[in-house]
């Protein structure tokens, strides 16, 4: 659906502008087209790598996790035209960063709840302590100095 969408607005593109799209003639316009498909290759292959790397380390190459390799990389390859290889790559990167990420602030606030428990708890002992530290008077029936 998305090819199909990308397609048709080219194809509409065309139609109202009157013009095709054309192969780079100067040496800029090689240079930027060079530089644009180097860097689409290079992220491409970064992201095979990086998701067959992770998919062996999860456990034996099975189906499932090829699949889950394939699938990345080829959701890379429809993204790469759509927007910049270093969108598609910054993306993978931080989705593939995610668990470790996750992982991190859990124990954070993890940690920083048990900070502030703690604080309130110890508040609250002192604050005790002073209350029982204070002569208990039992409205002055068992004792004639409340």
């Amino acid at each position: 659906a998305l090819a199909v969408g990308c397609s048709a607005w080219h194809t509409h593109q065309i139609a109202a502008n009157g013009a095709s799209y054309t192969i780079p003639i100067t040496d800029c316009q090689i240079s930027i087209t060079t530089d644009l498909v180097c860097c689409s290759c290079i992220t491409l292959y970064a992201i095979y790598k990086d998701s067959m790397r992770t998919a062996l380390r999860r456990e034996s190459l099975d189906g499932a996790h090829e699949l889950s390799a394939w699938t990345r990389f080829s959701l890379a390859a429809i993204a790469v035209p759509l927007v910049s290889p270093a969108a598609v790559l910054a993306a993978h990167l931080f989705l593939s960063r995610l668990g470790e990420v996750h992982a991190s602030l859990v124990s954070y606030m993890q940690r920083r709840v048990a900070s502030r428990r703690r604080e309130k708890e110890e508040k609250a002992r002192k604050s005790h302590k002073k209350m029982s530290s204070a002569k208990w008077c039992n409205l002055g029936l068992w004792s004639g100095d409340c």
